[in-house]
């Protein structure tokens, strides 16, 4: 009593006084304070005064407020970039003939009618449906059937073992130009009127160059026996042309080609056996078909036109990515419907019993596009959930802080109340400081969010690898906005602002008496331990544990289907650590309740104070405890989720791959000589065990909607010796697979 005396008529000396004395100094501008009546800015005054005498708990409060503002802004952006650049590489990863969209016509004649009526067709449904995601110019090129090399520069070919054959390819030599390399000569012109019936201009490959002596200027001289008789005779096209280049790819494997291949083939020779080789001749798509097309009716060479749509994946975000697949599913089903419907091309024509018109398409955008989602759908809400978790501790942190920062003015607030400050004044000092270092947090923490995104997307991920060269800074600005980070930036010090005036609330409404008594001892128990909501969090964890007992992991319910998708799994982390904590709180006054019992039967008081103290109050020390048990136990919980991660990428790329190395080959093995071919790969270094494997694709039945099906065969014996020790997990099958097999 004798010091709130004191503290009422601020007698020198006393402490408490000490914090009127800016104020009282003032003169006549504070003529408020001296009436008995606060001004309407007076709880923003005394904030900012009482700011210089707590400085360092404050630039404390400051920094957690920072940290979970920060954190708020970078979680949005965060998950915006992660799958973006996961759906990147994914791209990158594909091979050009899986990301691009390349729609093949053959037709057993040369038909440049036809040709042009398809080809207006399928640009209409490419603009319709590609346009928005693929680059604004298709490779169109046009591919004669199998013809006869009589004749290349002075080599004139004939007998059994001195034949060679050639694909008369017809190109946009504007188009095609950075992506060759003119070894000798200058590439072919397209001809004019005036030059009708002279021979076309060709480029051939410097393989071919090579392998026959063939250099620029010299002849050459293909043909093709068709199906037609005169008089007995078969009639033979004939194509004669000047060789005007002789060039070689940039690069063989550029996406530009998309597969297309200017390697020979069949260059394959033995003792027993000789197979010709083939060559691609290059010429202008109006050669083409001035040398082809004026043979017909004659139907000896057939055609095939290759339209290549090449994917942009700078235009392919998480965004649109659901329409682009959408986009290449229609494409591909109009394409088959309208086209195949197209006279000519039906399939109604046909010579002999086996050359019949047909269209297809290759290209699996969309199958790149569905398997990134699934992959994004099961990473994502976990990551929200562990994000969620990591701002929490930094709130929490806050609130620590801030009722630190209210217990250290304890005797300052007494004093306030007892000279009449109000709890909406007093509430009003802690919400504008609170509101200054917030203001302060949002300005600053959309720049530090973006700089903490790129360290850890650098630090534990790859750059975009796709991106055409471009950095991850210029990627970040491509597929980010500003309300990414801006709104989280505001939403977050709003946040920490609350959370610093709840904390004040209670200390606002209690009077100086019930002040200094609950500074003394808790009147009452939180409501979290009165209502028994620790008890009630286990309990709904062990609920969610139930449920993933039952339903299995996330990658069964991504077969099952949202049905079985319940929440819970993904809140029983962040529940079961929160109910963790609690339980811990209400074992701290059990504990320091048994260590002052141990404690008073020692010598000493410092350990029997101690524990009094903590057991007396409990809540202030109960928070630091809580903010520590929550952050470790948030560390174990991230350092398992990354290691089941790791784990996962693992197991789905060993049951992909089937053992530590695949061998494909491209001629197929008869089945009397895989025996000998598995020995000799069991002879080599490393080699303990190999299989064969007989891979082939095929359609479900009409009543399963006629799918496509990839076929595996595989050899019992010795597939389980070979594929068991890398690649088998015993949780995929009741059985093992030594038994399946």
């Amino acid at each position: 009593m004798r010091l709130d005396e004191a503290s009422r008529h601020g007698r020198p000396g006393s402490e408490p006084s000490d914090l009127w004395s800016g104020v009282s100094e003032a003169g006549s501008s504070n003529a408020a304070w001296r009436t008995g009546r606060a001004g309407i800015f007076s709880a923003v005054r005394l904030a900012l005064l009482r700011a210089s005498h707590t400085r360092w708990l404050l630039l404390v409060v400051a920094i957690g407020i920072l940290v979970a503002d920060v954190l708020i802004s970078t979680v949005p952006l965060y998950n915006t970039i992660v799958p973006n650049i996961q759906l990147q590489n994914a791209m990158a990863r594909a091979d050009s003939l899986q990301s691009n969209m390349q729609v093949i016509m053959s037709t057993p004649t040369v038909d440049q009618g036809l040709n042009d009526q398809v080809s207006r067709s399928v640009q209409y449904l490419a603009d319709s449906y590609l346009a928005s995601f693929s680059a604004p110019h298709p490779t169109i090129y046009l591919t004669s059937g199998l013809l006869s090399l009589d004749q290349a520069g002075a080599h004139k070919f004939g007998g059994f073992n001195n034949t060679a054959q050639a694909h008369l390819q017809g190109f946009d030599f504007t188009a095609l130009r950075p992506y060759l390399h003119i070894v000798q000569g200058i590439p072919p012109q397209t001809p004019s009127s005036a030059d009708a019936g002279q021979p076309i201009q060709v480029m051939i490959t410097r393989e071919m160059a090579d392998d026959w002596h063939v250099s620029v200027g010299g002849p050459i001289m293909l043909s093709a026996q068709t199906s037609q008789f005169y008089s007995g005779t078969p009639i033979r096209t004939v194509v004669e042309g000047t060789i005007t280049a002789i060039f070689e790819p940039v690069n063989a494997h550029d996406p530009f080609w998309n597969g297309l291949s200017f390697n020979n083939p069949s260059a394959l020779k033995d003792a027993l056996s000789y197979v010709p080789p083939i060559y691609p001749i290059l010429t202008t798509t109006d050669s083409f078909f001035s040398a082809l097309a004026h043979n017909q009716p004659y139907d000896g060479v057939s055609m095939t036109q290759t339209w290549i749509y090449y994917a942009n994946p700078n235009r392919i975000t998480t965004e649109n990515m659901a329409n682009v697949a959408s986009g290449v599913i229609a494409f591909r089903n109009q394409v088959t419907v309208q086209i195949q419907g197209t006279p000519g091309v039906s399939g109604n024509r046909q010579t002999g019993n086996s050359n019949r018109n047909s269209m297809q398409t290759v290209g699996g955008l969309d199958q790149i596009i569905q398997s990134a989602q699934q992959q994004l759908s099961l990473i994502l809400l976990p990551l929200y959930v562990i994000a969620a978790q990591v701002v929490g501790v930094a709130l929490l942190f806050v609130a620590a802080m801030a009722a630190l920062l209210i217990e250290q003015q304890s005797q300052q607030i007494a004093t306030l109340k007892s000279r009449g400050i109000s709890g909406i004044q007093l509430l009003g000092i802690f919400t504008t400081q609170s509101t200054m270092l917030g203001l302060l947090a949002a300005v600053a923490s959309p720049f530090l969010a973006v700089a903490l995104a790129l360290l850890v997307i650098r630090l534990f991920l790859p750059e975009p690898a796709s991106g055409g060269g471009v950095s991850l800074i210029g990627y970040v600005t491509r597929v980010a906005t500003p309300s990414l980070v801006i709104l989280p930036a505001l939403v977050g010090a709003a946040l920490a602002i609350a959370v610093v005036t709840i904390s004040a609330l209670r200390t606002a409404r209690l009077d100086v008496l019930a002040f200094r008594r609950e500074m003394a001892r808790p009147s009452h128990q939180p409501f979290w331990r009165r209502a028994y909501l620790d008890v009630g969090l286990a309990l709904l964890c062990l609920v969610g544990y139930l449920d993933l007992s039952q339903f299995g992991g996330t990658n069964a319910r991504l077969e099952l289907g949202n049905q079985a998708n319940s929440p819970l799994l993904l809140l029983t982390p962040a529940l079961l650590l929160l109910a963790g904590g609690l339980l811990m709180l209400r074992l701290v006054p059990l504990a320091a309740r048994l260590g002052s019992r141990f404690a008073g039967r020692g010598r000493g008081l410092t350990a029997l104070l101690a524990f009094a103290q903590i057991e007396r109050t409990p809540t202030r020390y109960a928070r630091m405890t809580l903010l520590l048990v929550l952050a470790v136990g948030l560390g174990l919980f991230a350092l398992t989720f990354d290691a089941s991660l790791a784990r996962n990428v693992q197991d789905r790329t060993a049951y992909a791959a089937g053992a530590d190395f695949r061998l494909m080959t491209t001629l197929p093995i008869a089945v009397k000589n895989t025996d000998s071919y598995l020995a000799q790969l069991k002879k080599l270094p490393g080699v303990v065990a190999a299989t064969p494997l007989y891979r082939t694709a095929g359609r479900t039945s009409l009543d399963l909607g006629a799918q496509p099906a990839e076929l595996l065969g595989v050899d019992a014996p010795t597939f389980a010796g070979a594929v068991n020790p890398h690649a088998w997990r015993a949780d995929y099958a009741s059985q093992s697979l030594p038994a399946l097999m």
